[in-house]
């Protein structure tokens, strides 16, 4: 296989320090929600709970932001149908719902609406994790999501202790990147290769600046993400979560002043021009930033610009 640079423990250092200069590694899209929820609906736990739904559902803040503003409880999918061309989904949830799909959208809200019926305040990290188990195609990547949002509301009391190996080929993936020669079988779900996922992933957190096993658990499948197929870039989430959101029209969601307020603006596609940049998808040897090289001003990504 060939990738896009050499991965070592210094890059994996140098990865995890660039993608925290653009907000961290899930910043572009939960740093808003978050602020929003704990600002605008300190208290509305039904408020809070269907805002989280609504976004784990398309795992874009633009198509969660369609959802909550025209529905306030799981639509039929004749009502979703007519705003459906508004609703942008990330790939990853796209296979879930099975195209995606109206009537698989709706069937994953209405689970998650059950789900939500019988929610309680106060539950521990992994009660809240099994209970998810019930709501109909979202599986471990997005109540990854779920699980920290509702942590980071004051929902439930504890965040994720560790990676989640069990199923997680992508931060396994990410380990074996740093750690070729320790880390076997990633796809493996034996007890042996979960407790030498537990160990590397311990070390790989020590590797990095302070950080949750949150945003290790995405730094790990980020850092995969950046040295094979298209080449993740430090800020590609934030162009990413400009698309949809320009998709979504008018909505009840002040994406742009919340990006404004919390990011550093050199990351921001509404004040510098553009919206998706596929040029920087793939990049060869060396990480990408926009807070530290001008995008503008780059006219051969072979020889980025500095700041």
């Amino acid at each position: 296989m060939k990738l896009n640079r050499e991965p070592s423990i210094p890059d994996w250092r140098e990865f995890s320090r660039r993608m925290d200069l653009i907000g961290g590694p899930d910043g572009p899209p939960l740093t808003p929600l978050i602020t929003d929820l704990n600002e605008r609906f300190a208290g509305s736990m039904y408020e809070q709970l269907w805002r989280i739904g609504c976004y784990a559902t398309t795992y874009t803040l633009g198509g969660g932001s369609v959802l909550w503003t025209e529905f306030a409880q799981p639509p039929t999918e004749a009502k979703l149908c007519k705003e459906w061309d508004r609703i942008a989904f990330k790939r990853e949830r796209s296979q879930p719902l099975r195209g995606p799909s109206p009537k698989y959208v709706v069937q994953c809200l209405n689970s998650y609406w059950d789900w939500m019926e019988r929610f309680e305040t106060g539950r521990d990290f992994e009660e809240t994790w099994g209970s998810l188990d019930a709501v109909w195609s979202m599986g471990r990547y997005i109540n990854i999501k779920i699980i920290h949002l509702l942590y980071e509301t004051g929902l439930i009391t504890e965040d994720m202790p560790d990676i989640r190996p069990y199923s997680g080929w992508g931060p396994r993936n990410g380990l074996l990147f740093i750690y070729p020669e320790s880390m076997h079988k990633p796809k493996s779900q034996a007890k042996v290769y979960i407790e030498q996922a537990h160990y590397l992933s311990r070390r790989a957190k020590e590797a990095i600046e302070p950080t949750t096993w949150y945003k290790v658990q995405v730094l790990l499948c980020n850092y995969h993400q950046s040295l094979t197929r298209n080449g993740l870039f430090p800020g590609r989430h934030h162009d990413r979560e400009l698309a949809a959101f320009l998709k979504a029209g008018n909505v009840d969601f002040d994406l742009y002043g919340l990006r404004k307020r919390l990011f550093p603006h050199e990351c921001l596609g509404e004040l510098q021009g553009w919206v998706k940049r596929e040029d920087l998808d793939g990049i060869q040897d060396y990480i990408w930033s926009d807070v530290l090289y001008n995008y503008n001003a780059t006219t051969d990504l072979r020889k980025p610009v500095k700041r």
